[in-house]
């Protein structure tokens, strides 16, 4: 128990001004709400920034595949999520759900385990980097294949009222 609590205090403190970003954004998503169009891609930028490295690194081919991969089921599965289409504010109204939330906390709950890990075990880290690699990528693919879903309803105006 002692460990836990020194792990918690010695983490730096802006990583729980992020921690409290993404349940302030996941907390927002549990309502119905407008959007504005071009909002509803900083949440996948945002999780893509987050491995910047990896985008110089050697690992990139697969990095955006398995991003491309996440995009692609995600796009796919909202595909009847209805949202309503908002032309003249350039923005889409999306309904509420606890799922942004749930997969916000699971992002920052397996970057905050692999950052724990790259800072205590470092031998050990790069045995699982693939691992932090897939996870990253999904979600971040989730993210954006949601984004892509929403524009493309918003462009093709499907699913909604045009207003």
């Amino acid at each position: 128990m002692n460990k836990a609590i020194a792990i918690i205090i010695g983490t730096p403190i802006w990583v729980w001004g992020i921690l409290i970003y993404l349940i302030f954004v996941g907390i927002k998503a549990i309502n119905t709400r407008i959007v504005y169009l071009p909002k509803i891609f900083i949440i996948p930028l945002v999780l893509m920034a987050v491995k910047y490295k990896t985008f110089l690194s050697n690992d990139v081919l697969m990095f955006i595949s398995i991003i491309i991969t996440g995009s692609i089921f995600s796009f796919w599965i909202h595909r009847y999520t209805k949202v309503n289409i908002l032309k003249e504010k350039l923005s889409v109204e999306i309904p509420g759900n606890y799922t942004t939330l749930i997969i916000l906390l699971a992002f920052f709950s397996v970057k905050y385990f692999f950052g724990y890990l790259n800072d205590a075990m470092p031998a050990v880290a790069v045995k699982y980097k693939d691992i932090e690699l897939l996870t990253s990528g999904l979600f971040s693919g989730y993210f954006l294949g949601r984004a892509m879903r929403y524009f493309y309803q918003f462009y093709r105006g499907k699913h909604g009222i045009r207003s």
